[in-house]
């Protein structure tokens, strides 16, 4: 049991990294245009006497959220070869958690 225990640990340590070294280059390519955009639409609705309008900056992390859920969907019965398949579904779903991470952080350190 405590090698299964250890491998696992491992393998979830190292989806953990990767995931830290994807999120880290992506900001190096794209800037901050998460929290950006998240900021954006925040500030459109900011003077808004609508609870619900105020926290319409969530609603862009759901579309976001949608989009790659919606990739893994149409990924799944697609013809492409299993191993770009699979590629393509792990990409994305690397992709959802580097987003869940982000918007993690953004309620966490700058939603005030």
């Amino acid at each position: 049991m405590t090698e299964e225990k250890n491998n696992f640990e491992e393998e979830i340590t190292e989806i953990i990294i990767q995931l830290g070294e994807t999120l880290t280059n992506k900001n190096k390519q794209y800037g901050n245009s998460f929290y950006e955009g998240l900021n954006d639409i925040k500030e459109l609705f900011q003077n808004s006497d609508d609870k619900i309008m105020k926290k319409t900056h969530y609603f862009s992390f759901y579309v976001r959220a949608k989009d790659k859920l919606n990739r893994i969907k149409n990924l799944i019965p697609s013809k492409i070869p299993e191993k770009d398949k699979k590629d393509a579904i792990y990409d994305a779903v690397l992709d959802l958690a580097g987003y869940t991470i982000l918007f993690l952080n953004y309620i966490k350190n700058y939603d005030k």
